[in-house]
């Protein structure tokens, strides 16, 4: 079982640890230093600097007119009994040496020599720090350590912040390169603050790029990212080539991590373009590494014929490449199941990590050597080395290995028949890739969002300067309105205050005086009431007497009774119901329309009965009132059931009360 199909090894950050001057940024000053150097044509200490000066601006750029100035400065010095300048000559010498470490090395020391004799503090700092340099790059790190420590010993006595930053600047990479990532970051977070107060730009950009480097070490490309955004657009700013260089190779291995292989990819062409115009075999070979771990990923042939491209270029050159190198093409030997050759790869590159220190390379090396012997069916030894590895990871804090070693832990022991073991594995794996995958999906929408804000940035940046100047002028226009608008609404605010507290008082008024008069109408019609049912009262007992009086003989006596009692009940009648009207329609406005729009067919007694039940009169009150008997009443309650529409279930008087 092959547990190296689905892994991208180390794809290849680039540390900016060149203690180099910028690049297209500096073509003003080469100029000035060309001009004064043709007219200063006497062999004195001026001529010594002018040449190395020229020299130092020149090395990143053309190296062999670099160390032809810096020759010429040492041969000038040596005859006038100049050590400060011989042995700055010595220096850049050393410098157009990057590509040769132990040719470069030896210049240093004798410039570190002649520093030391004459107490010259200035270049102790910068020979330890070039001697810090080379020896990481050849992997001696305890002396890179001893260097770098003894620089910052001397660098407290100089009042130039520029040494000291650089030099904590390549001892933080010392340690992040170990692994000891808190560390690290503390004394390149104190890079940035320095860098800030001084305005050293170049170092600020380089102080990011690493934090960044270091952040994805720990599994957060989120962060990571954002950093690298931040050197990125120093250096597009100084237009220093290098530098882009260098995070274009950084940010193309965030994105590859994410799985954007096309959009990485991009990144490492344009990186491997820009290398190869500033000729630089190191960054040359940072390209072809990560290109070639690209291509890996996508099993594309070609990745094997890029990583052995690196190899070649970087041979002797920078020693964590080299092992990025190796391992990722004993990778590729391990899936096409060539494992001597796999083999042979990881064991020079377990003894380069070794001797570098450099922890997470160590790390990945024993994951494979473990991952070759699995496949070979050694599970002895490769449990072995996968405990070795996982030691390491945990040590590091690198959630990538440790994922992978517990894949690789879960396969040996299903295979040696140790279930429970292999299953717990399985679980630990599985819940790293959980972690993983589920920050990555976050990231993958920061990225986005970053690489917007990054575009927005660039854009804004104008438009904010532009702005700036009209804000602050429009300032005090803006304070002198809000004031004048505060006053405005105070006044206003107060005068409608006033307004609607007086048209409350009227408004109350205006209440009252409706309710007093319907409180006044509603009495006086409850006194209209019971004036009519105590008038029907008297009416019907009168009545009632002529009545008894016509039941006797007499025929014509009875017939002019009879014409009195009609008489009677028609006067009382419409007298009563007249006065009783007048009231009833003040206290009940629009009764009368209402009725007339649901029912328009109702007669002029039924009307008056529906006044009637609107005042929830009883039945006897209003037979008494209208002269009728309670039979008589009951029948034209039915009539009026029946034109309403009602059912026998329905409140007759509810419905009339309704309206």
């Amino acid at each position: 079982m092959d547990k190296t199909s689905n892994r991208i090894i180390l794809l290849f950050p680039l540390f900016i640890l060149f203690f180099l001057s910028t690049v297209s940024s500096q073509t003003p000053a080469i100029e000035n230093l060309e001009k004064k150097l043709a007219t200063h044509t006497y062999a004195d200490t001026v001529r010594v600097n002018l040449l190395n000066k020229l020299g130092y601006e020149l090395y990143a750029i053309n190296a062999d007119r670099a160390k032809a100035y810096a020759q010429e400065a040492q041969k000038i010095a040596t005859g006038l009994n100049y050590p400060e300048g011989e042995a700055a000559g010595l220096w850049i010498t050393g410098l157009t040496a990057r590509n040769t470490p132990k040719t470069a090395l030896e210049y240093f020391e004798k410039a570190l020599d002649i520093a030391e004799r004459v107490k010259d503090q200035t270049g102790i700092c910068n020979y330890l720090l070039a001697i810090s340099v080379v020896q990481k790059a050849m992997g001696n790190i305890k002396a890179s350590d001893e260097a770098i420590e003894k620089g910052l010993r001397a660098s407290t006595a100089l009042k130039n912040p520029a040494i000291r930053i650089k030099l904590l600047y390549n001892s933080a990479n010392n340690l992040t390169s170990r692994g000891e990532y808190p560390q690290g970051i503390r004394k390149l977070q104190e890079v940035i603050v320095l860098s800030t107060e001084s305005n050293n730009k170049t170092m600020l950009a380089k102080a990011q790029s690493s934090i960044a480097t270091a952040l994805n070490r720990q599994g957060d490309p989120l962060r990571a990212l954002e950093y690298y955004l931040k050197g990125l657009h120093i250096y597009e700013e100084l237009n220093d080539q290098r530098g882009i260089c260098g995070l274009l190779v950084n940010m193309g291995s965030v994105k590859s991590e994410q799985n954007e292989q096309e959009a990485a990819l991009k990144d490492f062409n344009r990186a491997l373009q820009l290398s190869k115009e500033l000729n630089d075999p190191f960054l040359i070979s940072a390209c072809y590494a990560n290109i070639g771990n690209i291509y890996k990923r996508m099993h594309r042939p070609e990745a094997l014929h890029y990583l052995q491209e690196g190899v070649r270029t970087s041979a002797g050159i920078n020693i964590g490449l080299s092992i990025n190198l190796l391992i990722n093409i004993s990778c590729i030997y391990i899936e096409q199941g060539e494992y001597d050759k796999a083999q042979e790869n990881l064991t020079r590159a377990l003894a380069m990590a070794q001797q570098a220190k450099i922890e997470y390379a160590h790390g990945e090396i024993l994951r494979l050597l473990g991952t070759l012997y699995y496949n070979r069916k050694q599970y002895a030894r490769a449990l072995e080395y996968a405990n070795k590895a996982l030691q390491i990871g945990r040590k590091i804090n690198y959630m990538e290995l440790n994922k992978h070693i517990q894949e690789l832990l879960s396969g040996i022991y299903a295979d040696t028949g140790k279930f429970k073991d292999a299953y717990n594995a399985h679980v630990l794996y599985k819940q790293l890739s959980d972690s993983i995958l589920n920050g990555k999906n976050i990231r993958q929408i920061a990225l986005m969002e970053s690489s917007y804000k990054y575009e927005k940035e660039i854009q804004n940046y104008e438009l904010e300067q532009a702005n700036q100047t009209l804000q602050i002028r429009n300032q005090r226009y803006i304070i002198f309105f809000l004031i004048s608008a505060t006053l405005l609404i105070i006044i206003l605010t107060a005068q409608l205050y006033r307004s609607n507290r007086l048209k409350k008082k009227v408004l109350k008024l205006e209440v009252d005086q409706a309710n007093s008069k319907l409180e006044y109408s509603q009495k006086e019609m409850t006194s209209a009431t019971l004036k009519l049912i105590q008038n029907a009262e008297s009416d019907n007992y009168c009545i009632k007497m002529l009545e008894n009086i016509e039941k006797g003989d007499d025929e014509e006596k009875h017939k002019d009774i009879r014409s009195l009692i009609n008489y009677y009940k028609s006067k009382s009648t419409y007298a009563n119901w007249e006065e009783f009207e007048t009231l009833f329609l003040e206290v009940n406005t629009g009764f009368y329309d209402k009725l007339n729009e649901h029912y328009p067919t109702l007669t002029n007694n039924e009307r008056k009965l529906c006044v009637f039940l609107k005042l929830n009169m009883s039945n006897k009150d209003i037979a008494q009132i209208t002269f009728q008997s309670e039979e008589a009443l009951k029948k034209a309650r039915l009539r009026l059931r029946k034109k309403l529409g009602l059912e026998r279930t329905d409140n007759l008087a509810g419905v009339i009360q309704s309206l």
